[in-house]
């Protein structure tokens, strides 16, 4: 019935279609597995109940982090207002972390709020059971009393804790230029086959950097400086990992590479001159024991409250 039945029964007949032409050998099995999770994530956008109990849960998540109280908040579901087709949430005033002045409003300190926004999304990658997975500028704001909001959970990634624990493992690696724990990280975070020799995949990660640092400089490339022996290096180590290694993007580090983009747009609007990757604030730079999310006063004595009002049902 609804949006939702007639959706269900379009990406039905879209992926019966799809399986039909992989068996009669038209297409391969990568375009059924792309039209299967194509169907899956539409049908869940529309499950305002499913979405519901996401909200509940990140709720769940911030009350499990104390140094959260007060500075990170998720709008309340109104069970009582809600139903399969009608989801009713809080209305929390906010403003977007691209409108960087309408931030300043509500924030002394603009950095602190993307600070504090990295944090609690890289705490819930590492630590909850999913991750907000469309984090774009509706649905990350900085309330009028200074806290931040995340809002929308139709869409959610997760991640496994043992590749969770191989990102931060290659975060610290590639720095360091540590190619051994580069090499050990991505198989352990599933871009190659099992059972991949570490050693080797690190000396032909090796070759690849290599021969990319010896290419020409970019102004030199587009007037037509290119040595084609530099070249052909260069696609052959390429050439030599992707097929040696069975080099793969697993689907989760899709959704994490767009939210990393949308946090990169909004640090350069609201913290230029911060250094994600040595911060002493961030999450990722902070030994475990000590806690993940900065100690933030993100909220002050005579901020403006935030007031719910119960949206009417559509």
């Amino acid at each position: 019935e609804g949006v939702a039945g007639s959706l269900q029964a379009d990406l039905d007949l879209l992926y019966s279609v799809s399986r039909v032409l992989q068996l009669l050998g038209a297409v391969t099995s990568e375009l059924t597995e792309v039209v299967e999770v194509l169907r899956a994530a539409i049908l869940e956008e529309v499950d305002f109940e499913l979405e519901a109990k996401r909200t509940e849960q990140f709720a769940e998540f911030l009350a499990r982090s104390p140094e959260l109280a007060g500075v990170v908040t998720v709008p309340a579901v109104y069970r009582e207002s809600s139903a399969t087709r009608v989801l009713t949430l809080e209305r929390l005033y906010g403003v977007p972390l691209t409108d960087l002045e309408s931030v300043r409003k509500y924030t002394p300190d603009p950095e602190l709020a993307i600070i504090v926004a990295l944090n609690t999304w890289i705490q819930s990658v590492l630590t909850n059971e999913w991750f907000h997975a469309d984090v774009h500028a509706g649905n990350l704001l900085v309330l009028e009393d200074g806290r931040v909001a995340f809002i929308d959970f139709g869409i959610v990634g997760s991640i496994p804790a043992k590749t969770a624990n191989a990102m931060l493992a290659f975060v610290r690696a590639f720095p360091a230029g540590d190619m051994e724990g580069i090499a050990a990280a991505l198989s352990d975070m599933g871009f190659t086959k099992e059972g991949v020799d570490v050693a080797s995949f690190a000396r032909d990660l090796q070759e690849v950097l290599d021969s990319v640092e010896a290419m020409p400089p970019v102004d030199r490339l587009a007037e037509g400086a290119v040595d084609e022996t530099q070249l052909n290096r260069l696609v052959a180590s390429f050439a030599k990992v992707a097929d040696g290694y069975g080099i793969r993007f697993p689907r989760e580090f899709a959704l994490l590479l767009k939210q990393v983009l949308y946090f990169d747009r909004y640090t350069k609007i609201l913290a230029p001159d911060l250094d994600v990757m040595s911060d002493e604030r961030m999450a990722m730079n902070i030994p475990r024991s000590m806690g993940a999310v900065a100690s933030v006063d993100a909220v002050s004595e005579d901020s403006i409250p935030v007031m719910p009002e119960v949206l009417p049902p559509a």
